[in-house]
């Protein structure tokens, strides 16, 4: 069973991950993944069909890129999905069977 809403002291739902240091590269890599394909977030955003706000939010931690979100922005800047993978794996901590010990 899901756990119930429970707003934090400003009413709104408590973000999981947006500050931890493996969501902020994230964000960097997003911002610099736009610099590199030389897009301003005004482009970016025509490219994906959403807003300005939309790109600015994703990029400044004020709103959470899922997967599919992420992969658009990537797609939508012709990069790499690979290579961005690459940059932030070392900051996921991944469990290990041998580690379950």
């Amino acid at each position: 069973m899901p756990k119930p809403f429970r707003p934090n002291k400003k009413g709104k739902q408590p973000t999981k991950s947006l500050h931890t240091p493996a969501y902020e590269r994230i964000r960097t890599l997003i911002r610099e993944t736009r610099y590199a394909a030389d897009l301003s977030q005004e482009e970016l955003a025509v490219r994906l069909g959403r807003e300005q706000i939309y790109v600015s939010r994703c990029e400044s931690g004020l709103r959470r890129v899922d997967l599919l979100e992420w992969l658009e922005i990537i797609v939508a800047c012709k990069a790499s999905p690979h290579e961005f993978i690459e940059a932030i794996l070392p900051m996921v901590e991944i469990p290990r069977e041998n580690d379950a010990s």
